[in-house]
Protein backbone atom coordinates (compact mmCIF):
# COMPACT_ATOMS: atom_id res chain seq x y z
CA UNK A 1 0.00 0.00 0.00
CA UNK A 2 1.16 3.70 -0.90
CA UNK A 3 1.49 5.61 1.76
CA UNK A 4 5.00 8.28 0.41
CA UNK A 5 4.50 10.13 -2.11
CA UNK A 6 7.84 11.85 -3.06
CA UNK A 7 8.51 14.65 -6.08
CA UNK A 8 11.18 15.51 -7.77
CA UNK A 9 11.68 18.82 -9.29
CA UNK A 10 14.62 17.82 -11.91
CA UNK A 11 17.18 20.12 -12.85
CA UNK A 12 20.45 20.07 -14.90
CA UNK A 13 22.78 20.04 -12.12
CA UNK A 14 20.88 19.30 -9.18
CA UNK A 15 17.32 17.93 -8.19
CA UNK A 16 15.22 19.40 -5.58
CA UNK A 17 13.28 16.43 -3.63
CA UNK A 18 10.06 16.74 -1.47
CA UNK A 19 8.04 14.15 0.48
CA UNK A 20 4.76 13.84 1.93
CA UNK A 21 2.20 11.58 3.46
CA UNK A 22 -0.90 10.30 3.05
CA UNK A 23 -2.69 13.23 4.34
CA UNK A 24 -0.59 15.44 2.22
CA UNK A 25 1.72 16.82 5.64
CA UNK A 26 5.69 17.40 4.53
CA UNK A 27 7.80 14.73 5.95
CA UNK A 28 11.00 16.75 6.66
CA UNK A 29 12.57 19.14 4.97
CA UNK A 30 12.95 19.77 0.86
CA UNK A 31 16.13 18.62 0.01
CA UNK A 32 18.86 19.17 -2.86
CA UNK A 33 20.62 16.25 -4.93
CA UNK A 34 23.30 16.35 -7.38
CA UNK A 35 22.23 15.02 -10.51
CA UNK A 36 25.31 11.98 -10.09
CA UNK A 37 25.94 9.09 -8.46
CA UNK A 38 26.84 10.44 -4.92
CA UNK A 39 23.42 12.02 -5.53
CA UNK A 40 21.47 9.28 -6.07
CA UNK A 41 23.01 7.06 -3.62
CA UNK A 42 21.96 10.29 -1.34
CA UNK A 43 18.59 10.00 -2.57
CA UNK A 44 18.18 6.05 -2.35
CA UNK A 45 19.24 5.65 1.65
CA UNK A 46 16.50 8.73 1.96
CA UNK A 47 13.94 6.62 0.51
CA UNK A 48 15.12 3.06 2.14
CA UNK A 49 14.58 5.01 5.29
CA UNK A 50 11.15 6.36 4.53
CA UNK A 51 9.65 2.71 3.53
CA UNK A 52 10.06 -0.32 0.46
CA UNK A 53 9.28 0.55 -2.62
CA UNK A 54 5.58 -1.02 -2.68
CA UNK A 55 5.02 2.01 -0.05
CA UNK A 56 6.50 5.08 -1.99
CA UNK A 57 5.09 6.63 -5.39
CA UNK A 58 7.40 8.79 -6.89
CA UNK A 59 6.60 11.87 -9.22
CA UNK A 60 9.44 13.50 -11.64
CA UNK A 61 9.05 16.43 -14.63
CA UNK A 62 9.44 16.09 -17.50
CA UNK A 63 12.60 18.40 -18.37
CA UNK A 64 14.25 16.74 -21.17
CA UNK A 65 17.16 14.76 -20.86
CA UNK A 66 18.00 15.57 -16.85
CA UNK A 67 16.04 12.96 -15.21
CA UNK A 68 16.35 10.36 -17.39
CA UNK A 69 19.18 8.64 -15.27
CA UNK A 70 17.55 9.23 -12.39
CA UNK A 71 14.29 8.01 -13.94
CA UNK A 72 16.54 4.35 -15.06
CA UNK A 73 17.86 4.14 -11.50
CA UNK A 74 14.60 4.59 -9.34
CA UNK A 75 12.94 1.81 -11.84
CA UNK A 76 15.50 -0.72 -11.42
CA UNK A 77 15.28 -0.62 -7.44
CA UNK A 78 11.63 -1.04 -8.33
CA UNK A 79 10.21 2.37 -7.19
CA UNK A 80 7.37 3.36 -9.47
CA UNK A 81 7.64 6.65 -10.97
CA UNK A 82 5.40 8.86 -12.92
CA UNK A 83 7.14 11.13 -15.51
CA UNK A 84 4.99 14.11 -15.57
CA UNK A 85 4.06 16.95 -18.22
CA UNK A 86 5.55 20.30 -17.30
CA UNK A 87 1.94 21.13 -18.46
CA UNK A 88 0.28 19.64 -15.88
CA UNK A 89 2.64 20.59 -12.79
CA UNK A 90 2.36 23.93 -13.95
CA UNK A 91 -1.20 23.93 -14.02
CA UNK A 92 -1.17 22.55 -10.64
CA UNK A 93 1.17 25.13 -9.15
CA UNK A 94 -1.45 27.65 -10.38
CA UNK A 95 -4.00 26.49 -8.02
CA UNK A 96 -1.52 27.69 -5.16
CA UNK A 97 -3.15 31.00 -3.47
CA UNK A 98 -0.12 32.51 -3.12
CA UNK A 99 2.07 33.20 -6.05
CA UNK A 100 5.37 31.24 -5.08
CA UNK A 101 7.66 29.60 -7.31
CA UNK A 102 10.70 27.90 -5.87
CA UNK A 103 12.33 24.75 -5.84
CA UNK A 104 11.62 22.86 -3.01
CA UNK A 105 7.94 24.28 -3.48
CA UNK A 106 7.77 22.61 -6.56
CA UNK A 107 8.88 19.83 -5.37
CA UNK A 108 5.78 19.46 -3.03
CA UNK A 109 3.72 20.02 -5.36
CA UNK A 110 4.77 17.45 -7.94
CA UNK A 111 4.36 14.48 -4.19
CA UNK A 112 0.80 16.24 -4.00
CA UNK A 113 -0.27 15.75 -7.48
CA UNK A 114 1.12 12.61 -7.55
CA UNK A 115 -0.83 11.77 -4.13
CA UNK A 116 -4.11 13.03 -5.54
CA UNK A 117 -3.50 10.81 -8.54
CA UNK A 118 -5.07 13.36 -11.58
CA UNK A 119 -2.56 13.43 -13.75
CA UNK A 120 -1.31 11.29 -17.30
CA UNK A 121 2.33 10.06 -17.08
CA UNK A 122 4.42 10.65 -19.83
CA UNK A 123 6.54 7.96 -20.85
CA UNK A 124 10.28 6.92 -20.94
CA UNK A 125 10.84 4.70 -24.51
CA UNK A 126 12.15 1.20 -24.50
CA UNK A 127 15.35 0.67 -26.33
CA UNK A 128 14.05 0.06 -29.53
CA UNK A 129 11.71 3.47 -29.54
CA UNK A 130 14.49 5.48 -27.44
CA UNK A 131 17.18 4.25 -30.37
CA UNK A 132 14.69 5.49 -33.00
CA UNK A 133 13.85 8.73 -31.46
CA UNK A 134 16.97 10.16 -30.48
CA UNK A 135 18.11 9.04 -34.15
CA UNK A 136 15.40 11.16 -36.06
CA UNK A 137 15.76 13.35 -33.78
CA UNK A 138 19.42 14.08 -33.99
CA UNK A 139 19.17 13.61 -37.71
CA UNK A 140 16.04 16.49 -37.63
CA UNK A 141 19.16 18.61 -36.20
CA UNK A 142 21.72 17.52 -38.68
CA UNK A 143 19.56 18.25 -41.01
CA UNK A 144 19.11 21.86 -39.57
CA UNK A 145 22.73 22.98 -39.25
CA UNK A 146 22.58 21.48 -43.26
CA UNK A 147 20.05 24.34 -44.23
CA UNK A 148 21.94 26.73 -42.35
CA UNK A 149 25.29 26.15 -43.87
CA UNK A 150 23.47 26.21 -46.99
CA UNK A 151 21.82 29.46 -46.56
CA UNK A 152 25.63 30.91 -45.63
CA UNK A 153 27.29 29.25 -48.80
CA UNK A 154 24.15 31.21 -50.72
CA UNK A 155 24.99 34.30 -48.54
CA UNK A 156 28.77 34.14 -49.51
CA UNK A 157 28.54 33.42 -53.37
CA UNK A 158 26.02 36.78 -53.30
CA UNK A 159 28.33 38.65 -52.58
CA UNK A 160 31.19 37.49 -54.73
CA UNK A 161 30.14 35.81 -57.33
CA UNK A 162 25.98 35.16 -57.65
CA UNK A 163 26.18 33.76 -60.87
CA UNK A 164 27.75 30.81 -59.76
CA UNK A 165 24.61 28.78 -58.55
CA UNK A 166 22.75 29.40 -62.04
CA UNK A 167 24.99 26.69 -63.24
CA UNK A 168 24.60 23.91 -60.55
CA UNK A 169 20.56 22.95 -59.80
CA UNK A 170 21.97 22.59 -55.93
CA UNK A 171 24.58 24.06 -54.45
CA UNK A 172 24.99 21.01 -51.89
CA UNK A 173 25.66 18.91 -54.62
CA UNK A 174 29.14 17.23 -54.52
CA UNK A 175 30.29 18.77 -57.84
CA UNK A 176 30.10 22.75 -56.68
CA UNK A 177 30.88 21.71 -53.67
CA UNK A 178 33.86 20.23 -54.95
CA UNK A 179 34.71 23.15 -57.03
CA UNK A 180 34.20 25.57 -54.67
CA UNK A 181 36.85 23.40 -51.97
CA UNK A 182 39.56 23.89 -54.88
CA UNK A 183 38.89 27.48 -56.27
CA UNK A 184 36.54 29.70 -53.96
CA UNK A 185 36.61 33.05 -55.80
CA UNK A 186 35.35 33.81 -59.41
CA UNK A 187 38.71 35.27 -60.01
CA UNK A 188 40.42 31.62 -59.79
CA UNK A 189 37.85 30.19 -61.76
CA UNK A 190 38.70 32.41 -63.98
CA UNK A 191 42.12 32.38 -64.44
CA UNK A 192 42.23 28.52 -64.58
CA UNK A 193 42.72 26.64 -68.28
CA UNK A 194 39.60 25.97 -69.55
CA UNK A 195 41.15 22.82 -70.19
CA UNK A 196 41.74 22.14 -66.59
CA UNK A 197 38.55 23.62 -65.49
CA UNK A 198 36.58 21.38 -67.79
CA UNK A 199 38.79 18.19 -66.43
CA UNK A 200 38.01 18.89 -62.51
CA UNK A 201 33.94 19.60 -62.89
CA UNK A 202 34.17 16.04 -65.25
CA UNK A 203 35.98 14.31 -62.36
CA UNK A 204 34.03 15.81 -59.48
CA UNK A 205 30.53 14.47 -61.61
CA UNK A 206 31.30 11.45 -62.60
CA UNK A 207 31.30 12.56 -66.39
CA UNK A 208 28.23 14.49 -66.11
CA UNK A 209 29.55 18.12 -66.56
CA UNK A 210 32.42 18.82 -69.12
CA UNK A 211 33.17 21.82 -71.28
CA UNK A 212 30.36 23.68 -72.04
CA UNK A 213 29.43 24.22 -68.06
CA UNK A 214 33.38 24.88 -67.76
CA UNK A 215 32.66 27.65 -70.45
CA UNK A 216 30.07 29.06 -69.41
CA UNK A 217 30.84 29.10 -65.86
CA UNK A 218 33.95 31.34 -66.88
CA UNK A 219 32.76 33.90 -68.73
CA UNK A 220 30.45 34.09 -65.81
CA UNK A 221 33.29 34.81 -63.86
CA UNK A 222 35.06 36.83 -65.82
CA UNK A 223 32.07 38.68 -66.38
CA UNK A 224 30.36 38.33 -62.20
CA UNK A 225 29.12 41.60 -60.23
CA UNK A 226 29.96 40.65 -57.10
CA UNK A 227 32.30 42.61 -54.81
CA UNK A 228 36.74 41.39 -55.52
CA UNK A 229 37.22 42.89 -51.82
CA UNK A 230 38.29 40.86 -48.60
CA UNK A 231 39.51 37.87 -51.22
CA UNK A 232 41.67 36.07 -48.54
CA UNK A 233 38.67 35.88 -46.11
CA UNK A 234 35.62 34.82 -48.33
CA UNK A 235 37.99 32.05 -49.86
CA UNK A 236 38.40 30.89 -45.90
CA UNK A 237 34.67 31.04 -45.84
CA UNK A 238 33.73 29.32 -48.80
CA UNK A 239 35.84 26.39 -48.16
CA UNK A 240 35.36 25.90 -44.43
CA UNK A 241 31.60 25.90 -45.65
CA UNK A 242 31.63 23.76 -48.77
CA UNK A 243 33.81 21.34 -46.51
CA UNK A 244 31.13 21.26 -43.39
CA UNK A 245 28.30 20.68 -45.96
CA UNK A 246 30.33 17.82 -47.45
CA UNK A 247 31.16 16.48 -44.31
CA UNK A 248 27.24 17.05 -43.23
CA UNK A 249 26.15 14.86 -46.02
CA UNK A 250 27.66 12.36 -45.51
CA UNK A 251 27.15 11.90 -42.09
CA UNK A 252 22.98 12.45 -43.07
CA UNK A 253 23.75 9.60 -45.50
CA UNK A 254 25.01 7.32 -42.89
CA UNK A 255 22.40 7.94 -40.64
CA UNK A 256 19.18 7.51 -42.82
CA UNK A 257 20.85 4.27 -43.54
CA UNK A 258 21.30 3.19 -39.93
CA UNK A 259 17.67 4.39 -38.80
CA UNK A 260 16.37 2.33 -41.80
CA UNK A 261 18.46 -0.35 -40.11
CA UNK A 262 17.10 -0.73 -37.02
CA UNK A 263 13.23 0.36 -37.86
CA UNK A 264 13.59 -2.89 -39.51
CA UNK A 265 14.91 -5.03 -37.07
CA UNK A 266 11.70 -6.03 -36.24
CA UNK A 267 8.89 -6.51 -39.27
CA UNK A 268 7.35 -2.45 -39.82
CA UNK A 269 3.97 -2.54 -40.69
CA UNK A 270 3.72 1.62 -41.35
CA UNK A 271 5.43 1.10 -44.37
CA UNK A 272 3.23 -0.97 -46.04
CA UNK A 273 0.77 2.24 -45.91
CA UNK A 274 1.64 3.50 -49.67
CA UNK A 275 3.66 7.63 -49.02
CA UNK A 276 4.24 6.29 -45.84
CA UNK A 277 8.91 5.94 -45.47
CA UNK A 278 10.74 5.04 -43.80
CA UNK A 279 12.11 7.77 -42.21
CA UNK A 280 8.06 9.18 -40.94
CA UNK A 281 7.29 5.62 -39.82
CA UNK A 282 10.56 5.70 -37.50
CA UNK A 283 9.87 9.38 -36.18
CA UNK A 284 6.21 7.71 -35.53
CA UNK A 285 7.42 4.72 -33.76
CA UNK A 286 9.92 6.57 -31.94
CA UNK A 287 7.45 9.35 -30.73
CA UNK A 288 4.77 6.95 -30.13
CA UNK A 289 7.33 4.80 -27.94
CA UNK A 290 4.04 2.21 -27.31
CA UNK A 291 0.35 2.53 -29.32
CA UNK A 292 -0.78 -0.02 -25.87
CA UNK A 293 -0.62 3.98 -24.04
CA UNK A 294 -3.57 5.12 -26.42
CA UNK A 295 -7.11 3.01 -25.74
CA UNK A 296 -8.45 5.38 -28.41
CA UNK A 297 -7.33 6.54 -31.70
CA UNK A 298 -8.25 9.94 -30.51
CA UNK A 299 -5.95 9.94 -27.56
CA UNK A 300 -2.92 9.64 -30.57
CA UNK A 301 -4.79 12.14 -32.58
CA UNK A 302 -4.23 14.67 -29.24
CA UNK A 303 -0.50 13.48 -28.58
CA UNK A 304 0.79 14.65 -32.24
CA UNK A 305 -1.36 18.12 -31.38
CA UNK A 306 -3.51 17.47 -34.45
CA UNK A 307 -6.97 17.93 -32.68
CA UNK A 308 -9.13 21.05 -32.89
CA UNK A 309 -8.45 23.66 -30.13
CA UNK A 310 -11.89 23.48 -28.15
CA UNK A 311 -12.84 26.12 -25.57
CA UNK A 312 -16.16 26.12 -23.35
CA UNK A 313 -18.21 27.65 -20.27
CA UNK A 314 -21.51 27.93 -19.55
CA UNK A 315 -23.67 27.35 -22.16
CA UNK A 316 -21.44 28.32 -24.65
CA UNK A 317 -18.90 25.46 -26.85
CA UNK A 318 -16.95 26.48 -28.94
CA UNK A 319 -13.99 24.86 -31.31
CA UNK A 320 -11.82 27.25 -33.07
CA UNK A 321 -11.16 25.42 -36.21
CA UNK A 322 -7.30 25.51 -35.59
CA UNK A 323 -5.25 22.71 -34.38
CA UNK A 324 -3.87 21.99 -30.69
CA UNK A 325 -0.24 21.73 -31.43
CA UNK A 326 0.13 20.90 -27.78
CA UNK A 327 1.59 17.81 -28.53
CA UNK A 328 4.66 15.89 -29.73
CA UNK A 329 6.19 18.49 -32.81
CA UNK A 330 8.33 15.57 -34.08
CA UNK A 331 5.02 13.32 -34.68
CA UNK A 332 2.64 16.23 -35.88
CA UNK A 333 5.54 16.59 -38.62
CA UNK A 334 6.18 13.47 -39.85
CA UNK A 335 2.63 13.08 -39.56
CA UNK A 336 1.51 15.88 -41.91
CA UNK A 337 4.65 14.94 -44.34
CA UNK A 338 3.43 11.39 -44.86
CA UNK A 339 -0.08 12.50 -45.02
CA UNK A 340 1.04 14.54 -47.81
CA UNK A 341 2.91 11.84 -49.48
CA UNK A 342 0.04 9.38 -48.68
CA UNK A 343 -2.43 11.62 -50.76
CA UNK A 344 -0.44 11.05 -53.89
CA UNK A 345 0.34 7.63 -53.35
CA UNK A 346 -2.86 6.56 -51.67
CA UNK A 347 -5.65 5.78 -53.28
CA UNK A 348 -8.18 5.21 -50.08
CA UNK A 349 -6.52 8.55 -48.33
CA UNK A 350 -6.40 10.79 -51.88
CA UNK A 351 -10.10 9.73 -52.43
CA UNK A 352 -10.52 11.16 -49.02
CA UNK A 353 -8.55 14.15 -49.66
CA UNK A 354 -10.35 14.85 -52.80
CA UNK A 355 -13.88 14.56 -51.06
CA UNK A 356 -13.22 17.29 -48.21
CA UNK A 357 -11.61 19.25 -50.75
CA UNK A 358 -14.95 19.06 -53.19
CA UNK A 359 -16.73 19.89 -49.59
CA UNK A 360 -15.32 23.49 -50.42
CA UNK A 361 -12.33 22.90 -47.70
CA UNK A 362 -9.00 24.62 -47.74
CA UNK A 363 -5.84 22.82 -49.00
CA UNK A 364 -4.43 22.88 -45.39
CA UNK A 365 -7.87 21.97 -43.76
CA UNK A 366 -7.85 18.81 -45.88
CA UNK A 367 -4.52 17.73 -45.65
CA UNK A 368 -5.47 18.19 -41.69
CA UNK A 369 -8.20 16.10 -42.06
CA UNK A 370 -6.13 13.51 -43.86
CA UNK A 371 -3.26 13.49 -40.70
CA UNK A 372 -5.95 12.69 -38.74
CA UNK A 373 -7.32 9.66 -40.58
CA UNK A 374 -3.95 8.41 -41.25
CA UNK A 375 -3.13 8.22 -37.47
CA UNK A 376 -6.71 6.20 -37.01
CA UNK A 377 -5.29 4.18 -39.35
CA UNK A 378 -1.39 4.15 -37.88
CA UNK A 379 -3.29 3.06 -34.66
CA UNK A 380 -5.83 0.12 -36.07
CA UNK A 381 -2.46 -1.31 -37.31
CA UNK A 382 -0.24 -1.35 -35.04
CA UNK A 383 -2.74 -2.42 -32.46
CA UNK A 384 -3.64 -5.42 -34.64
CA UNK A 385 -0.14 -5.87 -36.16
CA UNK A 386 -0.75 -6.41 -39.71
CA UNK A 387 -0.13 -4.59 -42.69
CA UNK A 388 -2.27 -2.15 -45.02
CA UNK A 389 -4.23 -3.38 -47.06
CA UNK A 390 -6.46 -1.86 -49.76
CA UNK A 391 -9.89 -1.52 -48.92
CA UNK A 392 -12.89 0.95 -49.69
CA UNK A 393 -12.56 4.94 -49.75
CA UNK A 394 -12.18 6.12 -45.83
CA UNK A 395 -15.58 8.07 -44.68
Amino acid sequence: MVRIYVGIDVAKARHQVGVVDQSGSPIGKSFSIANSRDGFTILFEKLTALGSPQEIRIGMEATGPYGWALHYHLVARGYAVAVLNPLQTGAFAKTRIRKTKTDPIDALGIAQLIRYGKFSSAVIPNERALRLRELTRYRNAVVGLLTRFTNLLESRLYRTFPEFADHFSNLWLPTPLGLLRKHPLASEIAALPVSELAALLRHLSYGQTGIKTALALQRDARDTIGIPLAGDVFSLELRGIAGVIRTLRVHLKGLTSHISEILHEVPDVLTSIPGVGDLSAAVILGEIVDVRLFDRPEKLVAFAGLDASTFQTGQFNGNSGTLSKRGSTHLRFAVWQAAFASTRYCPELRAYYERKRAQGKHHKTALGAVCRKLLHLVWRLLIDNRPYESRTPLE
